[in-house]
């Protein structure tokens, strides 16, 4: 078979925003003025000594009493939807696989590309990646046209048989 790995990174934006609660907590009890003051800079130093430095995110907090925005970075930037049982997802995931894992993906073919001729089914092997999206997707198929590859003359199959033994 031939194997193909594409890795993917793990969002780690939902654990920042836990951080940020945690933060928010500690400084309850300080005055507001100097209170936002420290918030604000203990979520910069967070971002600076951690792996989200690099990551794609954007955070807003904002004041429901005062209405007025309370810390904002990157928060005009659109971002796929996130949800707060990415928290929990996340924080397992992290207790679990530790934060230097990367989800696979890989693709396998029966048989030998011959002249950019594969003449077999491809298969698209998933191990349970969060962020494989349409949008990774075509990442994936920029990859192949690296290959030697320029037809396919089976079909594309999707094996999620990673969750059999795993469930």
């Amino acid at each position: 078979m031939t194997n193909i790995f594409f890795n993917m990174k793990i969002i780690l934006a939902s654990v920042f925003l836990s951080a940020i609660w945690l933060l928010a907590e500690s400084i309850h009890a300080q005055e507001t003025e100097s209170a936002e003051s420290v918030f604000a800079k203990k979520i910069e130093t967070l971002l600076v000594n951690s792996c989200l430095r690099k990551q794609n995110f954007g955070v807003k907090i904002h004041s429901l009493e005062r209405d007025e925005t309370l810390y904002s970075i990157r928060s005009s930037r659109p971002f796929a939807p996130a949800s707060n049982v990415k928290l929990l997802t996340t924080a397992v995931a992290l207790k679990r696989l530790g934060s230097d894992y990367r989800f696979k993906t890989r693709l396998y073919a029966d048989k030998q590309i011959d002249k950019g001729v594969l003449k077999d089914d491809i298969y698209i092997k998933g191990f349970g990646d969060p962020n494989l999206v349409t949008e990774q997707m075509w990442l994936l198929v920029n990859e192949l046209k690296n290959l030697p590859l320029r037809e396919i003359r089976g079909d594309i199959i999707a094996d999620d048989s990673f969750f059999d033994d795993n469930l």
